[in-house]
């Protein structure tokens, strides 16, 4: 089945980041869920919906709305980092959604440097 975001790869490593992390989520102690658990989940969502944003907008516009995006995704990475060193999360789920970030960091990058 086609899908219209599919052309934008950023946003459907995002997803699949999403999907994920949400399988994850179930694995959170209860206090955690609720407060760190969360905050991931909607940096994740906002993230998404910024690009989604970027991708609809013509080329002049999309800059401020990529660089929301890249500092969302920064915050993720700080968020999960935190969700590891507090041991709500292991490495072995950590590692997949590391790589991901970096590869939606990368793909990030990229859009913005042809942006600029």
């Amino acid at each position: 089945m086609y899908n219209q975001n599919d052309d934008v790869p950023a946003i459907a490593k995002t997803i699949g980041l999403y999907k994920q992390f949400y399988g994850f989520l179930g694995s959170f102690p209860k206090r955690d869920k609720y407060v760190l658990g969360t905050r991931i989940e909607n940096y994740m969502i906002d993230m998404l919906e910024y690009l989604l944003q970027a991708s609809k907008q013509p080329k002049a516009c999309k800059l401020p709305t990529l660089l929301q995006a890249d500092q969302r995704l920064e915050m993720l990475k700080i968020f999960i980092r935190l969700a590891l060193e507090v041991k709500i999360i292991d490495d072995k789920k950590y590692l997949p959604l590391q790589e991901r970030l970096a590869e939606i960091g990368r793909m990030m990058g990229g859009w913005i440097k042809t942006v600029r």
